[in-house]
């Protein structure tokens, strides 16, 4: 180590603990003639006999490090051949397991010896594959003696096989003997599983084993662990540790007797699992021979350290019933230095190392490398996030299990790295990809790499032909192939496994929300198996009491790499850049600072100036010091991984009304927010210079709060500090109002989140928490997670509101202060405590809406949605998507009677807020007619798909409304939709006779003067849009086809438009498609991944248009397209709550529905009003 480095204190003999094994078995064979490591080494670990000549059945054995002398110090004449092994209490991968069964198998044969681990069988099973198919003859025997996993089970569903400890030792020596005696192979897998079968173990331990830089001991001094694993996972019970020798022994012996016949001779193990002074073995070796079996036992084996647990303080007893054949193998001399026999160990002479063949390569697919970007990004951030949790994966499975969980999928995610570096992964071919993935990770060592790899094979096969990255086919595969861990690794959702984060996952994603809701599925699916009973793996040994609350390592491993690749794939592809650390003086040769815009108690905040930073150029940066850290950061700071990932990717995407994070930078004394930059006034600022405003405009303003608002609590976060001053206007000539502090005051209210401390300003903070922030002059902590729920957001809005409807505070006697809860100065100063003393009184009294002049004008919906918000008791408040569907906002509050405000500007009216800039020749008057097809072909398909699927659900007994019926009708579903015999669907008969009746509807409105004529058509590009068009609106002169106007892009065949051939122009002759085809010549991205779209992106669809309607001249324009499309024009730009009543607007448009809109595009904002529907 260089000179100023430091490192933790290891207390163990080691150089570097990631290099144990390598020096241990060096050393082992500089001491022990006849062993030789395999060329390869200590990449392939791998130590033979070098006497061995492949005359008889070769003895295998397979197993981790960590319990030594078992399995290295058991190779000789009468025992093992050879030994595969992995690092510390990890198994080796299949590739070494198979190299060590090629370089000892012959003619005879080969047993492989394992312990009966889940990562144990599955790299053992593969291995026998690879080696058969290479004309090998091998067999497996797999033990599994401790008697704890007996003891711990009481239902069928839940028994999985006992863990594989010490008694594999005599196994060892049976099946070493009978080899060596030249038995066939069948003979001797007989004799060695016939033994595996009747041996049986229990550990006691009064001290778990420690491993190089982590803590030892879950143990207090005064207890001890009745059966104990032998890789550090707890045991089956604890006991007071007052327990004598003989006590104890007795009490294993009697556990140990229900496992034997009633009568016949048994040979005894006992075991020294590492660290039981020879004295106290000798002791407890009397204990046994005075105990109830003593007059049965007639092989004795020990005291002995035969299979260690690294330096764990405690014991093991192995039974085994015998007769003669079994005794005659038992009593075998051999030639092994560490064998208890009751004879003298033989050394075997030095041989030459034998040289291997270089193995054949694995089986599976292998394509040329291809290039994906997002491919490739994706993957790189996934493996940078497990790289940086490697030791925080370990801390958590080490709680439970061997604490291995972090490195193993650190080598993983180390090789997939190289992998990508080396650009020979077929990245475009997600079959092909998933093939490759699958060797990376069946390379990797554990069971969860392990697993993975198997997994990942299996949808490899179903992806065989999909020949692009199709977000629908590749979840679909995903979620078709689980049953394959269930069958291998005998996992199920809820029982404690990474399925708990991948299932929830995969469900969010088939249900196509976007990246973020599949990020924040798979979190709360990892943090659920912190209070789940079942469990799976080693896991499973350790009682539940002992697991509850533990969150489970490969779940929290799954959610942080799908959190990591759902950046780049919702568009942050460099997010590298999105946090990183860096000094004060780098940071400011990146930026020009510019004016002070404002300051706190926690920082100061500039404008300033960058090129460097996507696409802006203008930005703002907030500064705050380490000593002074705001109450956002500190609850960052004591949130979990999982929940810190799922904050920074919130933070890091764009949002609707909330200002834009490009970049958060950390310097040892400072943290920079690097936001976009907002031109106009805060909402503070332009209330205070009005007089009078009109309701209506309250409402346009308010509704993007509550979309803001929205957006927080749908991350299971909330603000907590709420305010027309944290409000910005994006520019000056917008009504566009943005919420522009999202890291100051926010907090999590996860199921597990802790909050540490109170924020907001006193004026807009509810009595709940006013209750406790100041008791005897300082904060009272006391049920802070109690007060802090998304209800405190919801009180703030209804302040906010008072006050931009009245002009004044809503509680007579109130201070306004500019004192934030929880700030320095907010310690309890006895002007602070009576200043909210008052408050607290003010909102005591009952609220009054009436009596004044300012009231009178304010509607009745409007008063009723401020007593909706400032409720006292916070469960009877409005949550925020009932407050977006209040009557309020549906209403027309536009009358021409302002309403009075206390202040001192005038604006009467919205024309006039208008005019105020010298705007008004720029406000644009238009109507819509909002026009959705007719039933298509596909429609038809998909019901008669789903009937007959919900009627498949009935005969199997299950309820229409029951989640697996939903389930079977919704894959009918998108088998239908995924036909390409439906590519780009036509109108059925039905939809042809809607469209004319349609057509007859919308003359006869024309006709009595309800609605004008439309001038102009735009029409979505697919085969039913234009059929519906040319069917309503019959040779209509001005129609244009237009690709913005198209479906959601879901990549489904009915879905996907038809090129512009000329079958189409002679079809549809009178409309334009010169426009579409500019379009597609343009069209670069159209067969990525990017290609796909969730909701935001069409509504940002929907925004363009509405821009675009600027610079059409018609006044009049007939819009037909899609269901997609037209909701989330109306539920977008328009402004329109979403409803499930089908008679207002938001509700889901019909077939064929008409709606028409008068639509007003303002220098501040586009305001619609409904006109008709039906």
């Amino acid at each position: 180590m260089g000179q100023g480095q430091t490192r933790a204190p290891l207390h163990h003999f080691v150089n570097e603990p990631n290099c144990q094994l390598e020096d241990a078995w060096d050393g082992f064979v500089w001491a022990t003639p006849g062993l030789r490591l395999l060329q390869g080494f200590p990449d392939t670990k791998v130590m033979v006999r070098s006497d061995w000549t492949k005359d008889r059945v070769a003895i295998v054995a397979v197993g981790g490090a960590g319990h030594e002398p078992s399995d290295v110090g058991f190779m000789g004449r009468g025992l093992l051949t050879a030994v595969s092994c992995g690092d510390v209490f990890t198994p080796p991968t299949a590739a070494s397991i198979v190299d060590a069964i090629a370089a000892v198998t012959g003619p005879a044969g080969c047993l492989l010896l394992s312990r009966n681990y889940l990562s144990h069988r599955l790299n053992c099973s593969i291995a026998v594959g690879i080696a058969r198919t290479q004309g090998l003859s091998v067999m497996e025997v797999c033990v599994a003696d401790d008697i704890a996993g007996k003891l711990s089970c009481c239902e069928e569903s839940d028994v999985r096989q006992s863990r594989g400890i010490a008694g594999g030792a005599l196994v060892t020596k049976v099946a070493g003997a009978a080899a060596e005696a030249g038995l066939s192979l069948e003979e001797v897998h007989r004799e060695a599983q016939a033994t595996a079968d009747k041996v049986w173990t229990l550990g006691i331990c009064f001290d778990s084993c420690s491993m190089p830089g982590r803590e030892r001991s879950r143990m207090n001094a005064n207890e001890m662990e009745i059966g104990l694993g032998i890789h550090g996972e707890p045991g089956l019970t604890r006991w007071e540790a007052d327990i004598t020798a003989n006590e104890l022994v007795n009490s294993v012996v009697q556990q140990l007797q229900r496992q034997l016949p009633p009568e016949g001779d048994i040979c005894v193990l006992l075991n020294n699992l590492g660290a039981v002074p020879m004295l106290e073995m000798m002791v407890l070796c009397k204990a046994l021979m005075i105990s109830p079996i003593a007059p049965r036992i007639k092989l004795l084996i020990g005291p002995v350290s035969a299979l260690t647990s690294l330096n764990t303080n405690g014991i093991s007893i192995s039974v085994c019933p015998l007769d003669a054949l079994r005794e005659e193998r038992l009593c075998t001399p051999v030639a092994c230095r560490h064998w208890a026999e009751p004879v003298r160990p033989q050394l075997v002479p030095k041989l030459e190392k034998t040289e291997l063949a270089p193995r054949s390569s694995s089986p599976g697919v292998h394509s040329p490398p291809s290039h994906n970007n997002l491919a490739e990004v994706a993957l790189r951030q996934m493996c940078r996030v497990i790289l940086e949790s490697v030791s925080e994966l370990d801390k958590i499975e080490s709680r439970v299990g061997n604490g291995n969980c972090g490195h193993n999928l650190g080598v993983a995610a180390q090789l997939l790295l190289e992998a990508l570096n080396q650009k020979n992964l077929p990245l475009a071919h997600p079959g092909h990809l998933f093939w490759r993935l699958s060797e990376i990770f069946r390379a990797s060592p554990g069971a969860l790499p392990t697993l993975l790899g198997i997994y990942f094979s299996n949808v490899a096969e179903v992806l065989t032909d999909c020949n692009e990255w199709y977000r629908p086919a590749v979840v679909k595969a995903l979620q078709y192939k689980i049953d394959v861990v269930h069958r291998i690794g005998h996992a199920r959702p809820g029982m404690r496994s990474f399925l708990d984060a991948l299932v929830p996952a995969l469900e969010s994603a088939s249900e196509g929300a976007d990246w973020a809701a599949v990020a924040r599925a798979a979190a709360r699916g990892a943090h659920a198996t912190a209070t789940m009973g079942g469990a799976v793996g080693r896991a499973a040994y350790v009682p539940e009491a002992l697991r509850r609350g533990i969150l489970d390592a490969g779940a929290v491993a799954v959610s942080l790499a799908i959190s990591a690749m759902a950046r780049p794939l919702m568009g942050r592809l460099g997010w590298d850049s999105f946090v990183s650390c860096t000094d004060d003086e780098v940071f400011w040769e990146r930026f020009e600072r510019g004016r002070l815009i404002g300051e706190g108690s926690f920082g100061k905040v500039y404008a300033a100036h960058t090129r460097d930073v996507w696409s802006f150029t203008d930005v703002v940066v907030k500064i705050t010091e380490k000593q002074q850290e705001e109450a956002g950061a500190m609850e960052f700071l004591g949130c979990d991984i999982l929940q810190q990932h799922l904050i920074l990717l919130w933070l890091g995407v764009s949002k609707p009304n909330i200002v834009h994070m490009l970049e958060v930078c950390v310097s040892p004394e400072r943290t920079y927010y690097v936001m976009e930059s907002l031109s106009g006034p805060n909402l503070e600022e332009w209330l205070s210079s009005k007089t009078e405003i009109q309701e209506r405009l309250v409402a346009i303003l308010v509704k993007q709060m509550l979309s803001a608002v929205r957006e927080i609590h749908a991350a299971d976060m909330v603000h907590r500090d709420i305010k027309p001053e944290n409000f910005v206007f994006a520019n000056v000539a917008s009504l566009e109002l943005k919420l522009v502090d999202v890291v100051g005051t926010m907090c999590g209210v996860f199921d597990n989140a802790r909050p540490q401390k109170l924020a907001g300003t006193p004026l807009y903070v509810p009595p709940e928490v006013l209750e406790h922030v100041f008791t005897k002059g300082r904060l009272d902590t006391q049920g802070i997670k109690a007060v802090t729920t998304k209800a405190v957001d919801m009180w703030a809005i209804g302040v906010t509101v008072f006050q931009m409807l009245s002009g004044k505070v809503p509680f007579e006697g109130s201070v306004q202060s500019k004192t934030r809860i929880g700030s320095s100065s907010s310690s309890g100063s006895p002007e602070n405590r009576s200043e909210v003393a008052k408050l607290a009184r003010a909102q005591s009294e009952p609220l009054s809406l009436d009596g004044s002049e300012t009231w009178e004008f304010v509607s009745h919906e409007a008063k009723d949605f401020l007593r909706s918000l400032l409720r006292h008791e916070p469960e009877h408040r409005l949550c925020v998507d009932d407050a977006l569907a209040h009557p309020w906002f549906a209403i027309d509050t536009g009358s021409d009677n302002p309403i009075q405000r206390n202040s001192h500007a005038a604006c009467s009216s919205l024309r006039d807020f208008f005019s105020e800039t010298g705007q008004t020749e720029h406000v644009v008057r238009k109507t819509l007619f909002l026009v959705r097809h007719g039933e298509a072909v596909h429609n038809i398909e998909e019901q008669a798909a789903k009937k007959v699927a919900q009627l498949q659900a009935e005969q199997l007994g299950l309820h229409p409304k029951s989640p697996e019926c939903k389930a079977m009708m919704d894959a009918a579903r998108r088998l239908v939709l995924n036909s390409q015999a439906l590519g780009d669907a036509e109108l059925s008969p039905a939809g042809k006779a809607q469209a004319l009746a349609t057509k007859v509807a919308v003359a006869a409105l024309i006709r009595q003067g309800k609605v004008p004529e439309p001038t102009g058509l735009l029409i979505s590009p697919l085969q039913r849009t234009l059929q519906t068009a040319s069917i309503i609106f019959p040779n209509h002169p001005n129609a244009h086809v237009r690709d913005l106007l198209s479906e959601k892009k879901t990549q489904f065949p009915c879905d996907n438009r038809s090129k512009i051939r000329n079958s189409i122009r002679k079809t549809f002759v009178n409309m334009s498609f010169s426009h579409l085809e500019r379009f597609d010549e343009q069209r670069l991205w159209f067969d990525s991944l990017e290609a796909e779209e969730n909701n935001a992106d069409v509504r940002e669809r929907a925004a363009t248009f509405v821009q675009q309607l600027r610079s059409i001249r018609d006044d009049c324009i007939a819009l037909v397209s899609h269901k997609g499309f037209l909701r989330e024009l109306e539920r977008g730009p328009f402004g329109q709550p979403e409803t499930s009543d089908a008679k207002k607007p938001g509700s889901e448009f019909g077939n064929c529905e008409v709606r028409v809109y008068d639509v007003t595009l303002a220098p501040r904002g586009v305001f619609a009003t409904f006109r008709y529907g039906g």
